[in-house]
């Protein structure tokens, strides 16, 4: 599981906290999905925006951290 900020803090324990919160305070929880851009078609400017925000170039591994692309999925037609 991956960890938050180095923190030895793992997304489940922060979930775990996030259901419990929403029992106490009776609020309804809704699960998501992990998109860092709505369309496939903007990974290439997302890799940009990541090679700045960590100092890196396009050729370099860490750029493409985000693969495969993490894009909203579309409706499946019925």
């Amino acid at each position: 599981m991956e960890n938050i900020d180095d923190l030895g803090v793992s997304q489940e324990d922060v979930n775990q906290q996030l259901l419990l919160l929403a029992e106490k305070y009776k609020v309804k929880v809704i699960a998501t999905n992990d998109a860092h851009y709505v369309d496939e078609e903007d990974s290439s400017p997302h890799d940009i925006l990541l090679c700045i925000n960590t100092n890196s170039l396009l050729e370099e591994k860490t750029a493409s951290a985000f693969h495969p692309p993490t894009s909203l999925p579309r409706p499946r037609p019925r």
